[in-house]
């Protein structure tokens, strides 16, 4: 009796992949769950708990990030916004503050010796 060679198994080609694809249909079923919850909850005039609003927000948050992602037009312009404000912040943080003298003018206070310790 001789053995025979095991026959060489014949593997499928795997479709790639597309994870962006996936995850915005995941995303749409979600969201699709999501509203069709809330709906049942007003319908229902059962008070809607906080896991579901956080929940919610949560897929607000992805679809801004989606959004960002794919370059949108609205996400260019709230691109702009952001730079503006980091602007202004840095014009904050370069402003000297205030001497002790110009602070007790503003406030009408009287400046007293401090006490020695």
């Amino acid at each position: 009796m001789s053995e025979q060679p095991m026959p060489a198994r014949r593997r499928r080609k795997r479709k790639a992949l597309d994870v962006h694809a996936e995850g915005l249909a995941l995303l749409a079923e979600t969201l699709a769950a999501s509203r069709k919850k809330l709906e049942w909850c007003i319908d229902n005039d059962v008070p809607v708990d906080a896991a579901q609003v956080s929940a919610n927000v949560s897929l607000l948050k992805l679809l801004e990030t989606m959004r960002y992602v794919e370059g949108d037009d609205k996400d260019k312009e709230a691109a702009g916004l952001a730079a503006q404000f980091h602007a202004k912040t840095k014009e904050r943080q370069t402003h000297t503050a205030q001497s002790r003298d110009d602070l007790l003018a503003e406030y009408g206070l009287a400046d007293y010796p401090t006490p020695s310790i």
